[in-house]
């Protein structure tokens, strides 16, 4: 991923089994929250398109949460 974000962006994850991930995007000082998609990503490499244009400029966290595990990266926009 680029940083700082602009346009859009593509997040790379992996996956040891086919596994039920919420994706979000939330602001630092947490007064935003999005849900970008929640469904079943299969075994391997996935990729995922984040458009930045969509959100304010600003420092973000992009998070992933299984039934079992919650990942989050902090990401600055500025388009």
């Amino acid at each position: 991923e680029k940083n700082p974000a602009s346009g859009v962006i593509q997040i790379y994850f992996e996956t040891h089994s086919p596994l039920e991930i919420e994706i979000s995007i939330f602001s630092q000082d947490q007064s935003f929250h999005q849900v970008l998609e929640k469904k079943t990503y299969k075994k391997g490499g996935n990729i995922i398109e984040i458009d930045t244009t969509k959100f304010k400029n600003g420092r973000y966290f992009y998070q992933g949460k299984s039934h079992n595990q919650k990942t989050k990266k902090l990401v600055e926009i500025i388009n």
